[in-house]
């Protein structure tokens, strides 16, 4: 039974379109999973509230920007809201100091880099021409500082307007621990990531692979297995491997092919068996006219027959003997031409009674009736009489050679072929060898036929010849009630 699967160019590009396609899914899945990731986690919320804290701050102190002048209330007011990693400053449109978070006595200063490098917290980036109007640009915006791989600083700036003197803010925070923390996990999420995604190709490749061995590897080594058997005449080893797919197709070829190629040398060995009995049956039958010839010759010349009526006998006895041998030499011939394909029919025009009349005089050991309906009408056949004689002749005797002691000959016309039964009335044949009474080096040999046996070339030959006439030849028969056979010819049109 066969078993029903995707055929192999199908799996292959099913496979492959994976190879290609699953990374990228993963890929772009994975991309979207680690950013969900982070943007989750504990250090993004922090930055999140950082940046609440951020507007909080520039609202607290524009809300309180009216009490800078009272230095340690405004620090009071602001305190709570900074912390050792942020900086809050602010300055006037003169860049004078006027609140520094990290510096209790920033009044007489003025902002530059020197300032900022200086302070309690150390800067290491290049200082830009940094003013009013720099500010005025960046309001509202987190710019970053510095970026020598060692810390991040960012700062926001952001402008208070007053009537007589604008204010502007400077808040500055400390992010490396935090961003160093979410670079780790993002880090650690895309070698998790990478891992899953060469998992993945690592399944892929082991589906892909196993599909191969067991769509194709598999069913080739069993392919070479039995060609080898083959090749060493063993004709019992077959491919198992029956799946619905090409390879599955090819290999039912294969085994298909293989009985075949057994079922032909069975045909070869059995030819081979038939040829040697065929060589002893033509021996036999060669020998039988031969020596009945070989006797009357001796008894001629030996002078032992004297009166005129013996000796006609004996001249009649030799020289059907001698047409006996010379129709189963013209067998042998014709069968040769056959085995080598180079049998050839000359048809002509012939009349049906100039075919069938000749039947009524032969002098066979049995009498021949050719029904009256065969002898009214005279058709016109377009056959080869001399091989159609032939197909007569051997049909006759085996008619003869299996018991029959009467013999008929009718025939009528079917469409364009005129259909010729030939019946006796001999021991018959059993059913399971009537199709191969036709077969080349068939003998049928009965239990009780002593005069059974033959070349098995007869029916063959008629087989041939009819078929050559574009004719049909067949069989009917019956244990114990006599023989039929039936063959077609050409009507001339």
């Amino acid at each position: 039974m066969k078993k029903h699967g995707i055929s192999i160019r199908i799996a292959l590009y099913i496979l492959f379109v994976a190879i290609l396609l699953i990374p990228l899914i993963e890929f772009m899945g994975g991309v979207q999973v680690v950013g969900k990731s982070l943007y989750k986690s504990v250090e993004m919320q922090q930055l999140r509230t950082d940046y609440q804290l951020v507007k909080e701050i520039v609202d607290l102190t524009t809300k309180n920007v009216s009490k800078i002048n009272d230095y340690n209330t405004f620090k009071t007011i602001m305190t709570p809201y900074l912390n050792d990693n942020s900086r809050l400053i602010l300055h006037n449109e003169k860049n004078y100091v006027l609140f520094d978070s990290h510096d209790n006595t920033p009044k007489t200063k003025i902002i530059n880099p020197d300032y900022l490098g200086n302070s309690d917290l150390k800067f290491k980036y290049s200082f830009f021409a940094y003013n009013a109007n720099f500010i005025n640009s960046k309001n509202g915006k987190f710019t970053v500082m510095n970026s020598n791989h060692d810390e991040d600083w960012y700062r926001y700036e952001f402008k208070i307007n007053q009537e007589n003197n604008d204010i502007y803010g400077m808040y500055i925070v400390n992010y490396t621990d935090l961003l160093n923390s979410i670079s780790s996990k993002a880090h650690l999420n895309s070698k998790r990531l990478s891992a899953f995604m060469y998992a993945s190709l690592i399944v892929i490749v082991y589906i892909l692979s196993r599909v191969i061995k067991c769509k194709m590897l598999i069913p080739l080594n069993q392919l070479n297995s039995s060609a080898k058997a083959i090749a060493n005449k063993d004709f019992t080893k077959e491919v198992t491997y029956n799946k619905n797919d090409e390879m599955g197709k090819f290999c039912n070829a294969f085994n298909d092919m293989k009985q075949q190629l057994l079922i032909s040398r069975q045909n070869l060995v059995q030819e081979s068996e038939a040829r040697k009995l065929l060589i002893g049956n033509i021996a036999h039958d060669l020998r039988t006219p031969i020596t009945s010839i070989k006797g009357y010759i001796e008894g001629l010349q030996d002078g032992i027959v004297k009166d005129k009526q013996a000796l006609e006998r004996y001249y009649k006895v030799i020289n059907d003997k001698t047409n006996e041998l010379d129709f189963l030499i013209n067998d042998l011939f014709t069968f040769s031409q056959l085995e080598l394909g180079q049998l050839k029919v000359n048809q002509k025009p012939v009349k049906k009674l100039d075919l069938l009349k000749p039947y009524l005089n032969k002098e066979y050991e049995v009498p021949i009736v050719i029904a009256e309906s065969c002898l009214v009408e005279n058709e016109l056949l377009y056959i080869d009489k001399k091989q159609i004689d032939r197909v007569f002749r051997n049909i006759i005797v085996n008619s003869v050679k299996f018991g029959a002691n009467n013999i008929n000959i009718c025939c009528r016309v079917v469409n364009d072929f005129l259909q010729i039964t030939i019946t006796d009335n001999g021991i018959g044949i059993e059913s399971n060898n009537i199709k191969k009474v036709f077969e080349r080096f068939f003998t049928y040999v009965p239990n009780n036929a002593e005069k059974a046996g033959g070349s098995g070339m007869g029916l063959a030959i008629c087989k041939e010849i009819v078929e050559l006439h574009n004719g049909q030849i067949k069989a009917k028969s019956e244990k114990g009630e006599g023989t039929s056979i039936v063959f077609t010819l050409p009507l001339f049109n």
